[in-house]
């Protein structure tokens, strides 16, 4: 029923009167709730990175009962990425920033918005490159050390 309303509102007022209506709501929602603004974008950040809400509501995940290890899985990764990340950067900071600002970057409009796992997937294969190298480092300190 909601959505048959905003459709309604937007077919009437038009797309960009519909946006700016859109935007003053959000923007006195944001100054008189800011504490709740606050809270949500950080679950919305802990979520994009340890997929807390779509394990929970993917249908296969509780399906298998991997709701727990999804969460540890994405949880780990993103460390370990994040890990890999700033060596990288403390190892060659030119080459490794345009990646970094990739992984930093790109998850900002989501932590306002919404979220969900499938919105990060452009930045995976960046979290992968960072992960890999953060292990590859780890295993060569504890060979060379």
């Amino acid at each position: 029923m909601r959505s048959r309303l905003e459709r309604f509102q937007l077919i009437l007022a038009g797309e960009h009167n519909y946006n700016r209506m859109k935007q003053r709501e959000a923007i006195a929602f944001i100054k008189a709730h800011p504490q709740a603004f606050l809270k949500n974008s950080f679950d919305r950040f802990v979520d994009n990175w340890a997929a807390t809400y779509d394990s929970r509501n993917d249908a296969w995940i509780p399906m298998f009962n991997l709701s727990r290890a999804d969460v540890w899985f994405c949880s780990v990764f993103s460390l370990l990425s994040f890990a890999g990340m700033i060596l990288s950067l403390r190892a060659n900071f030119p080459d490794s920033s345009p990646l970094a600002m990739c992984l930093l970057l790109f998850p900002i409009p989501y932590y306002i918005t919404h979220t969900a796992l499938r919105y990060r997937h452009p930045i995976d294969p960046f979290m992968t490159i960072f992960t890999v190298y953060g292990i590859v480092r780890l295993c060569s300190a504890l060979r060379d050390g």
